[in-house]
């Protein structure tokens, strides 16, 4: 099942898209791509994996009383490679939530991530307004501290705690305001190695949320 909070983001990198391929061409600065720096937003939603043969309920984000719409805020950094490709580094922390059946779960996070960044189109003069789409891929670090709880009496029965490694994989499309401002929007999925993030262990290999995000971003 695709949750409704995936839609929207799609839908906006798809009008983009369209935007980027119908602006005229521009040739851009001879400059040297400039250093960004910036804030982020995103939302996280806990992914549902399917049934398993253990104990354990893998719990879902966005559905059930005791889910909310959960955020993770940052700073970011872009150092440039070259005119096609990036290194976004990013600091993030934030809280998320799932439930399924008799169990919900609240999660704070921490993480630390490195992204290279390809844009799959050129750039243009920086004082135009224009879109470039481009494809990230990350490696990082999650810290967390994850309760689980019954929900017929909000009793906490396991509580996990601890770092793990974590890799990403996103699309995104970044919206040139003018020389100098950027707003950027993201939508991909982030996988946990530790089972222990949703709560409960049961040696499985890990948790896999989605991640939506808003940026703004400031050139240097």
């Amino acid at each position: 099942m695709i949750s409704k909070y995936t839609f929207l983001p799609i839908l906006v990198l798809l009008t983009f898209s369209s935007f980027a391929q119908k602006t005229p061409k521009v040739s851009f600065d001879n400059a040297n791509p400039p250093l960004k720096v910036g804030v982020i937003f995103y939302n996280l939603l806990d992914l549902y994996e399917g049934t398993s043969a253990s104990k354990d309920i893998d719990l879902y984000g966005g559905t059930g009383e005791y889910t909310k719409f959960d955020m993770a805020y940052g700073l970011l950094v872009e150092v440039p490679i070259n005119y096609q490709s990036s290194l976004n580094i990013e600091l993030n922390a934030g809280k998320m939530t799932a439930q399924k059946e008799n169990q919900y779960l609240k999660t704070e996070l921490s993480m630390f991530n490195a992204h290279y960044r390809r844009y799959l189109t050129k750039p243009q003069n920086s004082n135009t307004l224009y879109a470039r789409l481009y494809s990230e891929l990350g490696l990082g670090l999650t810290l967390y501290k994850a309760e689980r709880y019954f929900v017929k009496d909000n009793g906490l029965f396991s509580m996990k705690e601890g770092i793990c490694l974590n890799n990403s994989a996103s699309i995104g499309c970044i919206l040139n305001l003018n020389k100098k401002f950027q707003v950027s929007l993201s939508t991909g999925g982030m996988f946990n190695y530790a089972d222990g993030f949703d709560g409960y262990d049961n040696r499985k290999v890990g948790d896999l949320m989605l991640k939506s995000g808003l940026g703004l971003h400031f050139s240097l």
